[in-house]
């Protein structure tokens, strides 16, 4: 937090504005976790990839794996609380919005929620949105959601 406190207020507006640069991306989360995404990993170089920063804010299942069967369970809930909460309660509301307009969801979401419970899509989508702010981050490109 030290590194924080010294790191000019513009380079954080910055990363925040980067962040939001994109109606895709604005629309898979809020200013505030934006902003306090920004201001706690900054650039997020920090992080190999989007899979250790998802692992960073817990966000990835614990492994109990053995003899070669892979089980998977609870998400470990380390790293930074304040953020994953952000994300998690963003991507619950992204979760009730399929139910109250199917016609405006992520198709993605829509038939990951057929399949899966609504707990574990939420989990899921926060997870996903937490590589797409890594790598909004670390590649200075906007967010350009697939095409099918």
């Amino acid at each position: 937090m030290k590194d924080l406190a010294r790191t000019p207020v513009s380079i954080r507006a910055g990363h925040t504005t980067r962040l939001l640069g994109r109606r895709g991306a604005s629309r898979r989360f809020s200013r505030v976790t934006a902003s306090a995404v920004a201001a706690t990993i900054g650039s997020g170089r920090q992080f190999r990839s989007g899979r250790e920063f998802a692992a960073w804010l817990g966000l990835t299942p614990r492994n109990h794996s053995s003899g070669g069967k892979e089980r998977l369970g609870k998400i470990t809930k380390m790293g930074d609380r304040y953020l994953r909460q952000l994300i998690v309660v963003g991507m619950t509301s992204r979760v009730r919005q399929v139910a109250n307009h199917p016609e405006r969801a992520d198709p993605w979401l829509a038939d990951f929620l057929q399949r899966k419970p609504a707990r574990l899509a939420t989990v899921a989508m926060a997870n996903k949105t937490a590589r797409i702010m890594w790598a909004v981050l670390t590649k200075n490109e906007p967010y350009r959601p697939h095409t099918a």
